[in-house]
């Protein structure tokens, strides 16, 4: 059950898979063949990933954890502890945020935890509405947009990165989903 997809180099994606809790990584330049897979820990439910221009980063659901990926090194993972519910995930290069949903742990409602990238040490934590379900980091900006909703109360927090402050929010209704660039 492929949960995301990423372009991680100009010719190459990689998918995340929840059951099989797996990596494929695919040349798409190629017949579409896997070129090779990596495991993550068996029921992790992995669920969100981001590619900081070094590593993957992935959001491992029912473990309270993420895994750190190096591509380039074969596919070595280590494993770093979060708050619960780790649902989404942003890279700026120089840190990660991991959004927190509210589920399957109710008593966690949200918030983002900001992961040091080197060192994979949390470095700060920034409060949000409830339920982060996805994050964006837009490089042309050095913003991240993180998702929340409840129910038919959806809102985009705009967070700075630099600062770990949200600079705005902007409420969407609905339920708000992974965010594209739309134009230049």
């Amino acid at each position: 059950i492929p949960n995301d997809i990423i372009s991680h180099d100009k010719d190459r994606i990689a998918v995340l898979n929840s059951t099989s809790s797996t990596v494929q990584v695919f040349d798409v330049n190629s017949t579409g063949g896997e070129l090779f897979h990596i495991d993550l820990p068996a029921g992790s439910n992995p669920y969100q990933m981001s590619w900081d221009g070094n590593h993957l980063w992935i959001t491992l659901l029912m473990t309270s954890q993420v895994a750190k990926v190096d591509l380039s090194s074969g596919g070595s993972v280590s494993v770093i502890d979060v708050k619960a519910n780790p649902t989404s995930i942003a890279s700026t290069g120089n840190s990660t945020l991991v959004g927190h949903g509210s589920w399957p742990d109710t008593s966690i409602t949200g918030g983002i935890t900001v992961l040091e990238a080197s060192t994979g040490s949390v470095i700060d934590s920034i409060i949000t509405n409830d339920n982060v379900t996805y994050m964006r980091y837009f490089s042309e900006t050095g913003l991240v947009h993180a998702m929340t909703s409840t129910y038919m109360d959806g809102v985009i927090s705009i967070v700075d990165p630099s600062s770990m402050e949200i600079l705005t929010q902007v409420s969407t209704g609905g339920s708000p989903v992974y965010p594209v660039e739309a134009g230049t």
